[in-house]
């Protein structure tokens, strides 16, 4: 293994002789350099509009699909560069501010396209450009390799694909600039503009959704917190003096009295701590891998990112040659009783020990599927398959370490999972057999801990630099095309890193990586009130649904949910909480108590913003609020319109939602409503008209802006049609600025009344403290999904794949990346990427390229086969349940 420091070194004599070579006699005869501003250059209008969009303010800085873009036709080098940017970190916002630097041939004129965005931000403007004579060439490369080097570097900052290229292209332009002779002089040289780019490098893991509880998860196991080594130095300290985490264990005693819960017959085989994961067949472990990669990336989040595809499981089976699809259909059903998936981290996408248990009825048949599997893949390099048998148990796995483990603990030496108090719990709670069991998950005390521990971290950072530097080695290598890059045999390959299971030298560790661990466990030993946690989840998949059901007891201290465990605690929410009906397109429901902190805080707003409403104005509210969308003819014309934001602007007091609130105290609310009449009338006399209006035996009242104040100078044309509607019926009170909406809840009113059926009262909310559902019409609306930003996601690859089309023309941009990183770059509206010749670069055939943007779908392809949507919140003894079910359309 090359040492960091002396990569560097050599990277830095690399880039001396580069600049060296740039400004030498014989160099200089053959390069010519140009600086120019845009507005010096005849430019041609290319662009189908006739009236040029693009000459104002236009956002430059940090959206990679907002900026401008240089093409040259003729041989050499150009790049755009924001000079604004160069003196704030926020970028210019005209293009006024770029100035283009170009390296060409010695005696060919340079000529291309420029490509600025619209300021209507829908496409670019194109442009043809050669550069005239009245420009001469410059006399120095450095102002082009700074431009170079900030080009790359603006790129390598926004988490794109191809981020190590980017930066190796970065460094070496930087490189290069700084070493040539007089840089102390240049301009900008001293002001840290190199680190002030290559610093902010970082990458963001995505945060689950809130009511899929997979915020609680990322809460909970820190995986994302890598410690920052530094550089490393001598190890000195040897690892077992390192103190782990030391939160204590839940007593589970209490919690287990009285439950005897059937058991799955492969956890005698799996540690303590370890992940587990239970299939009742091979079709189960096929669907549910299918379906977290399908409905979970798109909706849950729970694997890759929505414009590439690392391909784990492509990975995993290649590796241990067991194609799992091709299994299912050819292994009968009757031969496997049961499956267990283990391993000893959770580190998927780098590399990690995995192995599979099949409990047998035919474990021959079971093995020789396996060997024949081996034969045929012909032991290629990236093979680790070991198929080993003891009775009916068949294992398969790629570490020979693991497969020690699992020995271990079915011979009692290593503590087994049946072992565990939790797994013993949550097997309760999620009983073995039931028939919506797809996968059943338990992640214990010992296996999140053991995640924890200076081992682990420290190993797992030891692997981060690791494949750090294969990177930057791989993008180096890149124009050779060994892109295989090994370090050794200690960390393995870019294809697979070693299992930190596996590394054989993290006995001694450094004095640095102690401290970094020490900073780590301070840190995350200061997010647990009193107890460590475990975790368990049901996973459901079949024709008709996909759903988790997740346990996490107890959640971290500091936790994004207290606001809502503070508002809900000791409050369940009723069948009928909320007001289900049908005809509701969206729901959201919350249990509240008005008991709590947040609440009674809410209270005290509201009295000294309001005081003459009484010192306990809410003191009426029940125990649950929600809010719906009614279904209406609005959003079908919403979707339609082509300008959804001016349909807003016009129709907004047309929106067909409801706010609506429990109450427990009639007469409370009743005072409430006449003080807060009485106040507005104070403060803005003549302002409001308060209409109350009946419908059958129930009246509503309708509150609007007076004719007199309309009429007046100062009033709001916008205010027109303004209203606000409320109904304030026994038990509950609802506002809408949709006379509709109202009128449709008073009839429910009087239906419940007259115990009359109410369709869609019957459905029952997935959670007791939060729960929400979702009907196609509304989640499938496009201007529902208008912002999430999946034709952007789509447009983040082009700048990687057009590097690859201009380096490799005869090769497909897509499977070049793949075959150099191991990711497949693919579009998350579900389209290929091609080549557009007319506009010099790979766009998506469903959202086109920023220049020129298709109307493609908003809605994630995963949930345009999916009807309701429905999740929930339970807050139980100070943990988390949550559920969410995705039903499919038939």
């Amino acid at each position: 293994m090359i040492p960091s420091q002396l990569t560097s070194t050599l990277r830095g004599l690399f880039a001396l002789l580069l600049s060296l070579a740039l400004i030498n006699s014989s160099t200089w005869g053959q390069e010519s350099y140009y600086s120019a501003d845009p507005e010096e250059l005849d430019l041609k209008n290319l662009s189908p509009n006739e009236e040029e969009q693009s000459g104002g303010d236009f956002w430059f800085g940090f959206q990679v699909h907002r900026q401008a873009r240089v093409v040259l036709e003729t041989p050499g080098e150009a790049f755009l560069i924001d000079v604004q940017s160069e003196r704030n970190r926020w970028g210019g916002n005209s293009r006024t501010d770029l100035v283009l630097e170009i390296r060409s041939p010695k005696g060919v004129v340079p000529a291309g396209h420029i490509y600025f965005p619209r300021n209507d931000r829908r496409g670019f403007d194109r442009f043809y450009f050669q550069i005239p004579e009245s420009i001469s060439a410059k006399t120095s490369p450095a102002d082009f390799l700074h431009a170079k080097a900030t080009y790359f570097s603006r790129l390598s900052q926004h988490g794109l694909a191809g981020s190590a290229w980017f930066r190796y292209q970065a460094e070496i332009a930087w490189d290069a600039y700084e070493a040539i002779p007089g840089f102390s002089s240049h301009e900008d040289a001293a002001d840290g503009t190199r680190a002030r780019f290559l610093n902010r490098l970082s990458d963001n893991p995505e945060t689950y959704d809130l009511l899929t509880g997979g915020r609680a998860l990322a809460e909970n196991l820190r995986l994302d917190r890598e410690l920052d080594l530094g550089n490393p130095g001598n190890a000195t300290v040897p690892i077992v003096n390192i103190p782990g985490i030391e939160v204590e264990e839940i007593d589970w005693a209490p919690f287990l009295e009285g439950l005897s819960p059937a058991l799955d017959p492969l956890a005698a085989w799996i540690p303590q701590d370890q992940h587990a994961v239970f299939f009742p067949s091979l079709a189960d472990l096929n669907r549910v891998l299918h379906e977290a990669n399908h409905i979970g990336a798109s909706a849950l989040g729970l694997m890759d990112s929505g414009n590439q595809d690392t391909l784990i499981r492509e990975r995993y089976e290649r590796q241990l040659c067991f194609p799992i699809e091709q299994a299912a259909n050819v292994i009968p059903t009757e031969a496997i009783r049961s499956i267990a998936l283990t391993g000893s981290d959770s580190y998927l996408r780098t590399g990690s020990d995995v192995a599979f248990l099949f409990d047998c009825a035919d474990p021959d048949l079971v093995r020789t599927f396996f060997h024949n599997q081996q034969k045929q893949s012909g032991r290629d390099a990236t093979q680790r398959s070991i198929v080993s048998r003891q009775g009916d148990i068949i294992i398969v796995s790629n570490s020979q370490a693991q497969v020690h483990r699992l020995f271990e603990a079915t011979a009692g030496t290593l503590p087994s999972l049946e072992q565990s108090p939790e797994y013993l719990y949550y097997r309760n709670r999620y009983p073995l057999g039931a028939e919506e069991e797809s996968a059943f998950l338990i992640l214990t005390d010992a296996t999140i801990r053991r995640w924890g521990s200076p081992r682990w971290r420290i190993g797992a950072a030891r692997r981060t630099q690791a494949a750090a530097r294969m990177a930057d080695a791989i993008a180096k290598n890149e124009a050779t095309g060994v892109w295989d890059v090994q370090l050794g045999n200690a960390y393995g390959s870019w294809e697979f890193l070693t299992p930190i299971l596996e590394l054989s030298d993290l006995d001694m560790v450094t004095p640095q990586e102690q401290n970094a661990y020490t900073r780590f466990r301070n840190s995350y030993q200061g997010d647990w009130r009193e107890y460590f946690d475990p975790i368990a989840a049901r996973f459901t998949a079949n024709e008709n649904r996909v759903g988790i059901d997740i346990s996490i007891m107890p959640l971290v201290a500091s936790t994004d949910y207290r606001e809502l465990i503070d508002l809900t605690r000791g409050v369940t929410l009723a069948p009928d909480s909320g007001d289900p009906h049908d005809s509701a397109l969206g729901h959201w429901v919350m249990a509240m108590n008005p008991d709590s902190e947040t609440f009674r805080m809410i209270n005290g707003f509201a009295v000294s913003m309001a005081p003459g409403i009484g010192m306990d104005p809410l003191a009426w509210l029940g125990t649950s609020l929600s809010l719906y969308a009614e279904e209406d003819l609005f959003w079908e014309e919403l979707a339609a319109a082509k300008d959804s934001e001016a349909y807003l602007q016009d129709h907004y007091m047309n929106l067909p939602v409801a706010l609506r609130l429990d109450v427990k105290n009639p007469l409370g609310l009743a005072a409430f409503l006449a003080g807060l009449k009485t106040m507005l009338e104070q403060v803005a006399p003549q302002m409001l008209m308060w209409e109350t209006k009946t419908a059958g035996e129930n009246s509503y009242v309708r509150i609007a802006p007076t004719e007199s104040y309309l009429a007046s100078e100062g009033a709001d044309s916008f205010l027109e049609d303004f209203s606000i509607y409320y109904a304030a019926l026994p038990g509950n009170l609802v506002f809408s600025l949709n006379e509709n909406t109202i009128l449709s809840a008073v009839e429910r009113h009087r239906k419940q009344s007259a115990q009359e059926p109410i369709a869609g009262a019957d459905q029952a909310w997935l959670g007791q403290s939060v729960a929400l559902r979702l009907e196609a019409p509304l989640f499938q609306n496009p201007v529902v999904w208008q912002a999430n930003g999946l034709d952007v996601s789509s447009w983040n690859n082009l700048p990687i794949l057009n590097v690859w089309k201009s380096r490799y023309p005869d090769r497909d941009p897509v499977q070049v990346h793949e075959n150099m990183w191991g990711v497949r770059l693919r579009c998350p509206g579900g389209g290929q990427y091609r080549w557009n010749e007319e506009w010099q670069t790979m766009e998506s055939d469903v959202y086109g390229h920023p220049g020129q943007p298709l109307p493609g779908s908003t809605v994630p392809p995963a949930l345009r086969t999916i009807e309701r949507v429905a999740m929930g919140l339970t807050f139980e003894e100070n943990g988390l349940r949550a559920q969410a079910q995705f039903e499919k359309a038939d």
